[in-house]
């Protein structure tokens, strides 16, 4: 949502703000094509044209978050000599 008395342009760049840490700061990922500005509604509307030739990308790399590797040492009983040597199947 842009509200209606922000500073937004015809041919302004928009990027990434960096919050979340998800993707990096000033990235930039379009730009604006249109604004309009109603007298009735709190938010302007804001079109934009991506910067990426979306149609064109033939193939798209997803990279999700990987849950933390556990490093602590686990709490199992030592193994008796025999049955570290023993072989199975």
């Amino acid at each position: 949502f842009v509200g209606k008395n922000a500073d937004v342009r015809i041919g302004d760049k928009i990027v990434t703000s960096g919050l979340g840490n998800r993707y990096p700061r000033g990235y930039g990922i379009g730009v604006v094509t249109s604004v309009q500005v109603s007298p009735i509604n709190e938010f302007m509307q804001v079109h934009a044209k991506p910067l990426a030739a979306l149609d064109k990308i033939l193939e798209v790399l997803l990279i999700q978050p990987v849950a933390p590797l556990n490093l602590e040492p686990q709490n199992t009983p030592p193994l008796n000599p025999m049955q570290a040597t023993q072989h199975h199947g």
